[in-house]
Parts: C-alpha cells; structure tokens; sequence
C-alpha cells in the first residue's frame, strides 16, 4: 500500500445493500463447497450443526407462535435485530463466523422447543389442557 486513503461507502443505501450477502455470512457461511484453507472446511463442517439447530428452531415457531406469542416476538426481534446489525457492520467472514455465538443461546432453546416437538415429547398446543389465570 503506498499509504494513500481508502474510500468507504457508509451511505444507508450502501450499508442496506450489504444486508443480504451479510446475512449469509452470519448466519450460514462458510459453505461445504467453499474452497479455502483447512480452517475454513472445518468451519463449514461446524456450519452442518448450525443449519440443523436451525432446522429444529424453526419446526418450533408454529407452536411458539399459537402458545407463547411475546416469547416468539422477542425471540424473533433478537434474532433480526443482531442479524441486520452483524450483516452491516462485519468486515469479513472470518468476524461474521466468529459472531454468530452471540445467537447460540436462543437458537438452542428454540432447537430444543423444535426437538421436542419432532420427538412427539411436545404436545400440539389442541392437546393441552386449557389453562385459566
């Protein structure tokens, strides 16, 4: 580099063009078909878990939605607003990989609400008692 400046686009218009490849990087990069170095493959097998827990957290939005609605609409908030945000601002894949922890939390108990649900452990919301407070 010849120590000249650097010109950064930070318009809205920018910034909301980004979202969308950002929120492949957050969310599901890098990918199995993805050639890179020995981390990046090994990152893209850890990635197989990600889109399982991801699987199993959405087969539980139907019953979150009918049964704990204010749970399913913080759930979802959180999950957007860190995902639109982390999709704006991270750098690389290498940033967008390492900060998808900070979802990990609700995108387990939603995957354990979904695993539950696909077990036959959970049952349909027409099958619980009614319950009166």
């Amino acid at each position: 580099s010849d120590g000249g400046g650097l010109l950064v686009d930070n318009s809205v218009q920018s910034s909301l063009g980004a979202v969308p490849s950002g929120l492949s990087a957050f969310f599901l990069r890098p990918y199995l078909w993805e050639d890179g170095s020995t981390k990046l493959r090994m990152a893209a097998v850890e990635g197989v878990g990600w889109v399982l827990l991801y699987v199993m957290a959405l087969r539980s939005i139907g019953l979150l939605w009918v049964t704990h609605r204010t749970l399913f609409a913080f759930g979802a908030s959180w999950l957007v607003a860190v995902g639109v945000v982390a999709s704006m601002t991270q750098g690389n894949l290498g940033t967008a990989f390492r900060h998808r922890g900070q979802v990990l939390w609700l995108v387990v108990v939603l995957a354990c609400v979904g695993g539950e649900r696909i077990s036959g452990r959970w049952p349909a919301s027409s099958d619980r008692p009614e319950v009166v407070v």
